[in-house]
């Protein structure tokens, strides 16, 4: 039997096990059959002379896009979320079937650089083993940050389908990124119990292997050496924020521009240092600057792992649609700039403009294009592959930004905004891999590289872009790993060459004591803090979470199989763990304020105004369930409201007031209690 054969065979067994195993082995396969298969028969088939190599490393990119990119076409034309998940494990099996075809007599004739060694893959390795441990050894590295609100809107999106609505605000389109949320549903779908923050973790890790693979062949490209991939490995690994933490001592400047003198100064200052938890990141980054850490990247649940490893595809395939397999390579990349824009819009909406830029002004500092028509008609085609993919996603893009215009979510903000921080950021954190990539910037300006002159005018536009466009919430900050990316690949030959030049004597002791200082040291504060993380300073309000009262467990569960899915759920605090334990919309689950997601201003303050009315000190709640009456019957018009319920728990102020609440709506009933919790069913007609 033919490799190929065993291949398509092994990828039917992951199917099955996805299917029918429970447990962590059968929610592996299902990440495997779902996240690798379609894409690595798509690779196949657009590539069949690829490297394999190549083709690995592409099809576990683009696995998880096409996969969910189906999952919104059959979830549309009304299929169940367990039909859907068949079927798209059925069609991965073909995809990969037809590509195993078209690949099995490839010919050898392709530009292949030096393939992953021994070193570049104990780098990965690491880089691996990095990331799975703080979510393997701390239960609240799982769900901290944003990998709340994503399970929320992954349970939203299993529960009614596409397109969602948010779950912390029922009743208004959501205002934020939520096809990563499809692809976590999906893979719960293939036996329905999948936990959603496990899902998480896997694609951390699988995307740290990716970037690390993609890191190796855009720099092997750029260099055309193996040495040269392994020290952009290491110093994308180790680079970020590399001795920063260094600076520290420029503290003693908060003095001048404040009321504090002396020991009062420093007593501020040491009092906020924090080596428990995430809030070491302030210390590794440097003083007045954004907080910046590449780990974090990649041990939470968030979409911008995934979508920072199209940068490295885009940039890839553009230096590769030169030669005989031109059109296939922009197939990749207009791919790539659609998973980008899909995945994670902000991290789209500036590789987009940056990389077009980019082409350009390659162009323009070509020697040869008043000579060689085909490098205008190559411009034209590359520049076409990029405007196709991001306009596949418009209406997505749309959809999700509508919401941020001033006139309905009242927030003004200015998007072009000169500051000092993010330069200071910029030089702070991506100093060290500055300094190796001056060579290479060098080299890129004096050779006529076609590779090494588009890294380096991505560079230059991403740090203008950095430098000038701001964005909600301090967003921009994002940019910062962005240039480091270019930054490490620009960098690799001088990173490897200063690791194995030649020391000895006193030279090699201050070599492994500025190694460990400046990047080791640094990596390892990070990972401990992750480690032991805790929500009690971090993210309070999970503590209920992480340590559930006597009930919880029942309460949820009840609220999952005894109450209507369209049910409206109200709960004291701005709570948003009914979203995720109990799968329900919340009338207003968030503390945040309207720029957090373009919650409308005038809509949040009424409804915060109902929740302090029913749960709070006021003396009287009628006008509170006169409020929450109207705003059901407004949701209703969009969306559809079978019953509203009310919370109370008994470690929240007035335990008992929920019978006032009772006495005050007419015809509501207690639809749960047990000596902690009291739900109130009320009556929305």
């Amino acid at each position: 039997m033919s490799r190929h054969w065993v291949l398509w065979l092994a990828g039917l067994l992951l199917a099955a096990m996805a299917l029918r195993l429970p447990g962590p082995i059968g929610h592996a396969a299902a990440h495997v059959a779902l996240g690798f298969t379609p894409g690595l028969g798509l690779a196949l088939l657009l590539l069949p002379r690829g490297a394999r190599t190549s083709q690995i490393t592409l099809g576990a990119a683009l696995g998880p896009m096409l996969s969910t990119s189906g999952a919104w076409a059959l979830l549309v034309l009304g299929r169940s979320w367990p039909e859907t998940a068949t079927i798209l494990l059925g069609v991965g099996l073909l995809l990969l079937a037809l590509g195993l075809a078209a690949a099995r007599r490839r010919p050898e004739d392709e530009e292949q650089g030096p393939g992953m060694d021994g070193v570049g893959w104990a780098i990965l390795a690491l880089a691996v083993v990095l990331v799975s441990l703080p979510p393997a050894l701390n239960a609240f590295n799982r769900i901290r940050s944003d990998s709340w609100i994503h399970a929320g809107i992954a349970a939203e999106l299993l529960e009614h389908g596409v397109p969602p609505i948010d779950p912390r605000f029922a009743g208004m389109p959501i205002n934020y990124i939520w096809f990563y949320d499809l692809y976590l549903g999906l893979i719960a779908a293939t036996d329905g119990k999948r936990d959603l923050f496990g899902s998480m973790v896997l694609m951390n890790v699988t995307d740290m292997a990716i970037l690390m693979a993609i890191t190796w062949l855009i720099t092997v490209r750029c260099w055309r050496s193996a040495t040269a991939a392994r020290g952009g490995l290491l110093l994308l690994s180790f680079g970020l924020n590399a001795g920063a933490y260094m600076l520290w001592p420029l503290q003693a400047f908060r003095a001048l521009g404040g009321q504090e003198r002396g020991h009062a100064v420093w007593a501020r200052v040491l009092s906020e240092v924090h080596f428990d938890d995430t809030y070491v990141f302030q210390l590794l980054a440097a003083p007045f600057s954004a907080m910046v850490v590449h780990w974090d990247k990649w041990t939470v649940g968030s979409a911008i792992g995934y979508a920072y490893l199209f940068i490295g595809v885009i940039l890839l395939s553009i230096s590769r649609s030169t030669g005989p397999d031109a059109w296939r390579w922009r197939g990749v990349t207009a791919l790539a700039t659609a998973s980008m824009m899909l995945f994670h819009s902000i991290v789209g909406l500036s590789v987009v403009p940056v990389t077009i830029g980019a082409l350009v002004l390659r162009w323009l500092l070509s020697p040869t294009r008043t000579r060689d028509a085909s490098e205008t008609r190559h411009l034209g085609f590359d520049l076409l592959a990029i405007m196709v993919g991001a306009a596949a996603t418009l209406p997505y893009l749309l959809s999700i930004t509508a919401g941020w215009s001033a006139d309905r979510s009242g927030v003004a903000h200015q998007f072009i905004r000169l500051h000092w921080v993010m330069p200071w950021t910029l030089l702070t954190a991506c100093g060290i891999a500055g300094a190796f990539a001056i060579p290479g910037l060098r080299r890129a300006w004096i050779q006529a590289d076609a590779t090494l002159r588009l890294i380096a005018a991505w560079l230059v536009g991403m740090v203008g872009y950095a430098v000038v466009v701001h964005l909600p919430e301090g967003n921009e900050l994002k940019f910062v790993w962005q240039v480091f990316f270019a930054l490490a690949v620009l960098g690799g030959p001088s990173a490897w060459e200063w690791v194995t030049r030649r020391r000895e004597g006193m030279r090699r002791v201050r070599f492994i004591v500025v190694t460990t200082l400046v990047f080791i040291v640094p990596t390892v504060i990070a990972i401990r803090g992750l480690i032991l993380d805790h929500p009690e300073g971090y993210q309070p309000d999970l503590i209920e979470v992480m340590k559930p009262p006597p009930g919880s467990a029942e309460l949820h569960a009840w609220i999952q199989s005894a109450t209507p899915r369209d049910a409206l759920f109200l709960d004291a605090g701005g709570r948003d763990h009914l979203m995720v334990l109990g799968r329900r919309r919340l009338l207003v689950g968030t503390l945040h304020a309207p720029q957090r997601a373009a919650f409308p201003a005038d809509e949040m303050e009424l409804r915060r105004r109902v929740q302090t009315g029913l749960f709070g000190p006021l003396d009287s709640p009628a006008s509170a369930l006169r409020d929450l009456r109207d705003i059901v019957h407004r949701i209703r018009t969009v969306h559809a409201v079978e019953a509203a319920y009310l919370v109370f728990r008994d470690a929240d102020r007035e335990p008992t007031r929920w019978s006032r609440v009772h006495a005050l709506a007419r015809g509501s009933s207690v639809a749960y209690r047990d000596r902690r919790f009291v739900v109130l069913r009320v009556p929305v007609e």
